[in-house]
């Protein structure tokens, strides 16, 4: 009887190691500096008493881990996945957002957001800044979705204006927006 309790709580104390572990794996992919702050204290833990050899270099990995952690979540900006603005609709307005988000790369769609939320008119310089893309990258996908008539590019006092297409920001905005049928 003893044994058989004794293989149950072993068992369950490795299902549980297991599931803690899983949870870290999962935790490190998605924020890698914390794998450092991880293995400074790993280094503190596994060696008590040993002095300052090891704890110098423990803490070093300490401070480096929250300060990439801290400056990646201060530098770092999500970008809404472009099936966000595409969904938020209703009905057959939404079925054709979706599908419109399903014509665009992940990149053309971050690129029409951003001038979905700053209405259709936005330099080009700014772009890059809100989508976390290259100059050139930028360029490219503005040359392109220009090239399709769904943007247009105009200088202005040495300035690259990008305009979207009238019809298609009504059509986003309204997509954008919650259903006002009655």
């Amino acid at each position: 009887m003893k044994t058989d309790e004794m293989n149950k709580l072993v068992e369950r104390a490795m299902d549980t190691i297991t599931r803690i572990i899983s949870l870290m794996i999962e935790w490190i992919r998605k924020h890698p500096s914390l794998a450092l702050i991880i293995l400074g204290v790993m280094l503190v833990a596994a060696v008590p008493g040993q002095g300052t050899s090891v704890l110098i270099p423990a803490f070093i990995f300490i401070l480096v881990g929250v300060a990439l952690f801290i400056t990646s979540r201060v530098f770092y900006q999500r970008v809404e996945s472009s099936e966000t603005l595409f969904s938020k609709g209703s009905g057959e307005r939404s079925e054709l957002a979706f599908l419109l988000s399903k014509l665009l790369t992940e990149e053309e769609a971050r690129i029409v957001e951003v001038l979905v939320e700053s209405n259709g008119t936005v330099l080009q310089r700014e772009i890059p800044y809100k989508t976390g893309l290259s100059k050139l990258k930028v360029h490219r996908i503005i040359t392109r979705l220009a090239s399709r008539g769904l943007l247009e590019r105009r200088k202005e006092n040495g300035k690259v204006i990008v305009t979207m297409d009238e019809k298609l920001l009504r059509f986003l905005k309204g997509a954008g927006q919650p259903s006002r049928e009655k």
